[in-house]
């Protein structure tokens, strides 16, 4: 297959592009501490001007894990007797729903946040409701809200808790090609459906199941990821072009776990140019380590794995990278929505978990060996206005990264427990601009469900943190992962001998 592409050099970024970055993001969000975007109002008895700022689930989103917290952040200080009182998490809607019961926290170093966490695990495929009501703030009471999202199902079990629907389809396509999803020339192409897909019928090319052709019909090479209800079709090529016409089919071929069909469908979109005119908008980005994030108080970059299997909190890899190519589309030109990307083969490196311990308390044994994390596709999103806080200009910019990682593990019989694909991990956060620092720094949240020892689904709440380097013109070069695959073990050693 032959794709046509706009081949455009990935250079750092210029100064000058660097600084409207900075200056439109500012614009966006201020400095932490006692920036407008903390205070929201300079008068403490101003109570119209308090408000929440940010919500981890988000207001409408889907495929949440039912061992999620609520995570919120207002513009003061919450005290946690008030968030009890105040703030109510409901199975179903307010008006006919059941109150969830739930242990409000406070995040460290952090007195605007608040963090629920339901006191049991949340229902699969249910929509949950948060009400905040008459929430009284250090500065004020904040203004009154009510926000929905909807969990997603097991990953196994009974069919009614596993499937959304009888039929299958898509329930959800990334982007979607609105305003507040353009698609791009460096998108990757996500969609989620309503039962787990059957591999073995999910192949990519010309006369299969699934297949992007440009313009002219031609099949466009890419790479198809499948991972239960989800899929990813992610061009090879680093840009499509932009202002020609694609269309992506999914034919009737495609079929569920469960045997049902899916009903032939055919996208078609014309990608956006992300850097009309000029170079691509890179920044050069590093994992942060050694702090806390500032949504959740925990520890940033650290992919906890919990589950009967391994115990609470005690299996833990820091991820880390001292080089992260990001790409943002031009500031300039995308004011309100700007997209994002990371590219796909970046690798994060994470710590040795040793011991791994069974249980929380039985030492298995033996390490993982190092852990690296490698994005299988580029990952991608958007930086939107702030949709909690529409009166004030200074709010931080909302991020949202959808992303699909592959975990190995360097010692063999760690792979049970940690080595797999995790996609469509959604992560959700805010970006800020520090201009002391003069750097942008990105922090996000999700929930990670890992398969463990393929006998259960444990999880793991990822607090998700990037920072920029300053100088962007003398930033460290990306190194691009150049290790040949090798075979670290096969199911017949032992038994080569007797076999012969």
């Amino acid at each position: 297959m032959k794709t046509r592409i706009i081949k455009r050099k990935g250079t750092l970024l210029s100064s000058v592009a660097m600084l409207s970055t900075a200056m439109l993001l500012t614009a966006c969000g201020g400095d932490g501490g006692d920036s407008p975007v903390d205070d929201f109002g300079s008068n403490p008895g101003e109570g119209d001007n308090q408000a929440l700022l940010y919500a981890y689930p988000d207001n409408g989103q889907g495929e949440i894990s039912t061992a999620a917290p609520v995570v919120l952040r207002f513009s003061s200080a919450v005290n946690l007797g008030q968030a009890q009182n105040s703030i109510t998490l409901y199975e179903g809607d307010a008006e006919t729903g059941t109150v969830v019961n739930t242990t409000p926290e406070s995040v460290a170093k952090e007195p605007n946040n608040v963090l629920l966490q339901p006191d049991e695990d949340l229902k699969p495929n249910q929509t949950y409701t948060v009400v905040i009501d008459d929430l009284r703030l250090r500065k004020g009471v904040a203004k009154d809200q009510t926000l929905t999202f909807t969990t997603r199902p097991l990953n196994e079990g009974p069919k009614n808790l596993v499937v959304k629907e009888d039929t299958f389809e898509v329930s959800r396509r990334m982007p979607d090609g609105s305003e507040m999803e353009p698609v791009m020339d460096f998108s990757s192409f996500r969609f989620q459906f309503t039962q787990p897909i059957d591999r073995a019928t999910a192949n990519y090319g010309d006369g299969n199941t699934v297949l992007l052709r440009d313009g002219a019909g031609d099949p466009v090479d890419a790479t198809l990821l499948i991972d239960g209800a989800y899929m990813t079709v992610d061009p090879d090529a680093e840009y499509l072009n932009a202002g020609e016409t694609y269309t992506l089919d999914i034919t009737a071929d495609l079929a569920s776990t469960y045997g049902e069909t899916f009903g032939a469908e055919s996208y078609t979109f014309t990608p956006k140019d992300s850097s009309p005119g000029r170079e691509p908008a890179i920044l050069v980005q590093k994992l942060t380590q050694g702090t806390t994030s500032r949504l959740t108080g925990k520890p940033v970059n650290e992919v906890p794995v919990n589950g009967t299997l391994l115990g609470e909190n005690d299996n833990i890899t820091q991820a880390s990278a001292e080089v992260v190519r990001a790409e943002l589309a031009d500031v300039t030109t995308y004011t309100d929505v700007t997209p994002i990307r990371l590219p796909k083969g970046t690798v994060l490196n994470g710590a040795e978990i040793n011991p791994i311990l069974i249980g929380g308390e039985v030492p298995a044994g033996f390490g993982s060996g190092d852990v690296t994390m490698t994005v299988l596709s580029d990952a991608s999103g958007y930086l939107v206005p702030n949709p909690y806080a529409e009166n004030n200009p200074d709010a931080l910019r909302i991020v949202h990264l959808l992303m699909d990682v592959g975990i190995a593990t360097s010692e063999p019989r760690a792979n049970g427990a940690f080595t797999q694909d995790l996609l469509h991990i959604e992560l959700v956060g805010l970006a800020e601009v520090d201009p002391e620092a003069g750097v942008l720094n990105l922090d996000a949240v999700s929930v990670v469900e890992p398969n463990i020892l393929g006998q259960e689904y444990g999880y793991g709440m990822l607090s998700f943190q990037l920072q920029s380097y300053k100088d962007q013109n003398n930033a460290p070069q990306v190194v691009g992962d150049d290790t040949p695959p090798a075979l670290q073990s096969w199911s017949l050693e032992d038994l080569v001998g007797e076999q012969a």
